[in-house]
């Protein structure tokens, strides 16, 4: 890997960039998606990648078939059946690599470019916009149906609707309410990071970035917390005071899940500046061989965590958080496996947050509260992920068009009213307000 870019000459204003490419040869609309404008509608097909929302399909489903299988084996699945398992629960990790492409992809490029960020108010509105409505109603019906021994405490009221509770220095706090939401927690602290690391790059080097200096920041950034993550534990082991539980929680252990992300979308800025990281892209080149490789690194993950070997069961995670840099780089590379994948995949993508935030639910009613569902091996296993698929894909259908779709909509035009775009109108870009064609 050559960590190479280009940087504007002192005094010169930087070239508009074209729209990137995900190893210089992506779907079109994965390498726009570094690119939108902050008005722009991102409900609608003509802004969104279908090869990204199958990136969310695979990571929900991956999420929702890990779950099922607690109804099948009461949650206590033999030694195939937790390895399999712990594959399948690696989703979340995609959902991490996704983010660390799309969100922090944009300020990325505008630090290599010498050009401003994206409005700070329009980033965060809509990404409270994207996450919080859909959420808080989710967590409504978690609180009615599946309330937590002893209620809600008053402290946890704030915590929760915010999304703090995964950096919230509360013995099992992340957990304690809504099980899955941990992960937004994470989510939510990634976005509010993303924009002040940046103003804190921008502040450091005014200058326009060289690609290659920001890899490195992101891979040295990487590699800290994750040594971090298995430091922590070491060290603190079972300590439960403020300053160990801070050192075990939030974004410092966690940020080395969205820098295959960061990573890939660094490539996509190179490449599209006739700079590529990698002169021979080998493996990343050929997404028929990513997908089989990311498999190979999450074997490789359940050994380690099996091994009986501190150092190996402690530092498991990084072959999954690997294998999904792996899998999104896969999906954002043009090849035939890809695009039948994506068509296929898309719709779902499209409703995956509905996805992730409903089905757990319908695992808990149907594993602890009804008669449901079927119990044994495999096919029970297979049967069970039918059933809460089945009553989770109108729950979730119902949250994109009732809650998830109007709000987005609702801050797209906020935004567009804020931070108008030249040649926009009525929600679409004009042809005179697209990016020029590259050299």
């Amino acid at each position: 890997m050559r960590p190479t870019g280009s940087a504007a000459p002192a005094g010169a204003t930087p070239a508009p960039l074209a729209p990137p490419a995900v190893l210089a040869r992506g779907p079109e609309a994965a390498q726009a998606a570094l690119a939108r404008e902050p008005g722009a509608d991102r409900t609608t097909e003509r802004n969104r990648s279908a090869a990204l929302d199958a990136v969310r399909a695979i990571a929900a489903l991956m999420v929702l078939l890990a779950h099922a299988s607690f109804i099948a084996d009461n949650g206590y699945p033999g030694p195939v059946g937790m390895a399999v398992r712990q594959m399948l629960g690696a989703g979340v990790l995609i959902f991490f690599s996704l983010s660390g492409y799309l969100i922090a992809g944009p300020f990325l490029r505008a630090l290599v470019a010498g050009a401003p960020p994206p409005p700070i108010r329009a980033y965060l509105l809509r990404r409270a916009a994207r996450i919080y409505p859909a959420y808080w109603l989710a967590l409504g019906a978690v609180v009615i149906l599946l309330p937590p021994p002893g209620g809600v405490r008053a402290y946890q009221w704030p915590v929760h609707l915010l999304l703090a509770q995964s950096s919230w220095p509360h013995a099992g706090e992340p957990t304690s309410i809504f099980f899955v939401a941990w992960t937004l927690g994470v989510e939510a602290a990634f976005y509010l990071f993303v924009p002040l690391a940046a103003l804190v790059l921008r502040a450091l080097h005014p200058r326009p970035w060289r690609v290659g200096t920001l890899l490195g920041a992101v891979v040295g950034a990487g590699a800290l917390t994750a040594v971090w993550a298995y430091l922590a534990p070491v060290e603190l082991g079972s300590d439960t005071g403020l300053l160990s539980l801070l050192a075990r929680i939030g974004l410092q252990v966690s940020l080395y899940a969205f820098c295959p992300g960061m990573a890939l979308a660094l490539a996509n800025i190179a490449a599209e500046r006739n700079a590529p990281l990698l002169r021979r892209p080998g493996l990343l080149g050929h997404p028929g061989a990513m997908l089989p490789a990311a498999a190979a690194l999450w074997a490789a993950a359940y050994a380690m965590e099996r091994s009986g070997e501190r150092i190996l069961a402690l530092n498991y995670q990084v072959p999954f958080v690997l294998a999904s840099g792996l899998i999104l780089a896969a999906m954002a590379t043009e090849g035939r496996l890809t695009r039948r994948l994506s068509r296929l995949l898309a719709p779902v993508g499209l409703i995956s947050y509905g996805i992730y935030l409903w089905h757990d639910t319908v695992v808990q009613l149907v594993w602890r509260h009804s008669r449901l569902g079927w119990h044994g091996g495999g096919a029970a296993w297979a049967a069970d992920s039918v059933l809460v698929l089945a009553a989770t894909l109108p729950l979730a259908a119902l949250s994109w068009l009732a809650v998830e779709r109007p709000a987005m909509r609702a801050a797209a035009r906020w935004a567009r009213r804020r931070a108008p775009v030249p040649g926009w109108r009525d929600g679409r870009a004009s042809r005179s307000a697209e990016p020029p064609p590259p050299p």
